[in-house]
């Protein structure tokens, strides 16, 4: 998902807010460790956000961008830079 936010396509950067802006807004009825279930694949996805149907599997905000808020993230969206500073680089399953 933290992807999507820096996509070159603008309508991809808007949907990839969207999830996170909704993602944000479920609140976990227990805090317990998550389970990870492994999505179902779409392998014929013509682009990288058909891979996984996002409506059909639990989808959480990145880690990432816990302390950003929602103007934040809007922002970054809207600039024509690399994200800010406080988005480091990490491989993608740290």
């Amino acid at each position: 998902m933290l992807a999507i936010l820096f996509d070159e396509k603008e309508h991809i950067c808007e949907l990839g807010h969207r999830r996170i802006s909704q993602a944000r807004q479920i609140v976990p009825k227990e805090k317990n460790v998550r389970n990870f279930v492994p999505p179902k694949i779409n392998f014929q996805a013509s682009d990288y956000i058909e891979i996984i149907n996002c409506n059909s599997c639990a989808v959480y905000p990145p880690p990432m961008l816990r302390d950003l808020s929602e103007d934040d993230i809007k922002s970054v969206i809207n600039s024509d830079t690399t994200p800010i500073r406080g988005i480091q680089k990490f491989p993608c399953h740290t």
